[in-house]
């Protein structure tokens, strides 16, 4: 009988003492840091030259930016070719 007695007692302990044992995990978000943006690195050649490159690594935003501002740029100077730019050449002072 004793027996049986111990056997209910450790049997309806034995969950209690395993949640207490286990430590709850603490909010990670707190001490975590925003992720950090990998760097993409390409080699980009320079005009008038076969032998001379340069590596620039940037992230996936500052491409899509630098890419956006170069073909912008490219757009205006073609505008302006077609439009007759700025009708200074071939005029005499």
């Amino acid at each position: 009988m004793k027996f049986a007695i111990l056997l209910a007692c450790v049997a309806f302990a034995a969950p209690a003492i395993a949640q207490q044992a286990t430590p709850t995990p603490e909010p990670a978000a707190a001490d975590a840091k925003p992720p950090v943006e990998k760097k993409i690195c390409r080699m980009v050649e320079q005009t008038g030259s076969i032998v001379l490159r340069t590596r620039y690594c940037l992230t996936r935003a500052e491409w899509a930016e630098l890419n956006q501002y170069t073909s912008d740029r490219a757009d205006r100077a073609m505008g302006q070719r077609l439009m007759g730019g700025n009708r200074s050449f071939g005029k005499e002072p």
